[in-house]
């Protein structure tokens, strides 16, 4: 059985504009960089659903492989400065606060859903 994560962010900037273009490409780029870096990484996708919408999709072969993943991705968010840490606010392990600078206002911030799969 493989597990999906899926993220609907809402972000703070409009992804239309050239700032929210490089951001989006970073993180669909760099960030996916680091998720296939990771054991038990399967996919990675990154949607836009509007200007400030976006929709992710992480697949893994399991949860307990996609926990330490998620992990990692979110500390390479950490890294890349200002503009990525406000608009993918880091989450700490089963949702509470991650060990980062405080939490940046927003409207608001990324929600996740997770879903376990049968094999394809």
């Amino acid at each position: 059985m493989s597990y999906l994560r899926m993220t609907i962010g809402r972000w703070t900037i409009d992804l239309d504009t050239a700032e929210g273009a490089d951001a989006f490409h970073r993180i669909q780029e760099e960030g996916g960089a680091v998720f296939r870096r990771q054991p038990g990484f399967i996919q990675y996708r990154l949607m836009k659903a509007d200007a400030r919408t976006t929709v992710a999709v992480a697949e893994w072969e399991s949860e307990e492989l996609e926990k330490p993943g998620a992990m990692k991705y979110r500390a390479w968010q950490t890294l890349h400065g200002a503009v990525l840490a406000a608009l993918c606010p880091a989450r700490g392990p089963r949702g509470g606060p991650a060990p980062s600078p405080p939490p940046r206002p927003r409207a608001a911030g990324p929600k996740a859903l997770r879903v376990a799969l049968a094999n394809r």
